[in-house]
C-alpha cells in the first residue's frame, strides 16, 4: 500500500530507505514510460529515470502539493532532466555526426515509420501541459478525474485539452489519407 505523499516526503527527507523504495516502486513505471517516449534508447531512458528519482529525493522538501499532484511534479522534474541531458549531449556531438544522424536514407523508411515520425514530431510540438495530459490519459490510462486531480486542473479544462489534442493530432494523419 502506497504511503501518503506527506509521509513519504518526510521519509525521503530523512533518507528513510523504505520511503525511497516506496516512491520508486509506486512511480517508476510511469516516469520511465514518460522518459522513454522522449529518449532515443532504453539505456538512456533508464539512466534519466534514475536521475529523476535522485533529483526528487534531493529536492523532496520543495514539493508543497497534494498526493494527487505528485505525477505532475514527477513529470516536471523529468522534463527538466531530459532538457538538461539534451543540452549536455548537444555540446559534445561532433557536427558531422549530428548531420549524418539527422538524415536517414529515404528508401529505408516505410509508410508506418513515416507516420510514427510525424506523430512524434507533432507530440514534441505540443505544450508541456498538453503532453502531460496526453501521457496521463492515453499512456497511463488515468480516468479524466484523476488526470484533472494530478494536474491541478478542472475536469472541463482537461476535456478541452483532450479535444484540442485530438484535433491537432488528427491533422498529422490527414495528408496520408488524401494521398490514398
Amino acid at each position: 500500500m502506497a504511503r501518503r505523499w506527506e509521509d513519504l516526503a518526510d521519509g525521503i527527507r530523512s533518507r528513510d530507505p523504505e520511503a525511497v523504495r516506496d516512491l520508486f516502486r509506486t512511480h517508476h513505471g510511469m516516469v520511465f514510460r514518460f522518459v522513454r517516449r522522449e529518449c532515443g534508447s532504453r539505456d538512456e531512458a533508464e539512466e534519466l529515470t534514475a536521475r529523476v528519482f535522485f533529483r526528487v529525493i534531493d529536492s523532496a522538501f520543495e514539493f508543497r502539493g497534494t498526493t494527487a499532484m505528485l505525477p505532475a511534479y514527477l513529470f516536471g522534474v523529468a522534463r527538466n532532466v531530459i532538457r538538461e541531458n539534451r543540452r549536455d549531449v548537444a555540446r559534445w556531438i561532433p557536427m558531422e555526426d549530428a548531420v549524418t544522424s539527422v538524415q536517414p536514407a529515404a528508401h529505408d523508411l516505410v509508410q508506418v515509420e513515416d507516420e510514427w515520425s510525424r506523430l512524434r514530431e507533432a507530440v514534441a510540438c505540443l505544450r508541456p501541459e498538453e503532453q502531460e495530459v496526453l501521457h496521463l490519459r492515453f499512456v497511463e490510462g488515468f480516468p479524466l478525474a484523476r488526470v484533472a486531480s494530478a494536474m491541478g486542473l478542472p475536469v472541463g479544462t482537461v476535456k478541452s485539452h483532450i479535444h484540442r489534442l485530438r484535433v491537432k493530432l488528427r491533422g498529422v494523419r490527414e495528408p496520408q489519407r488524401e494521398a490514398t
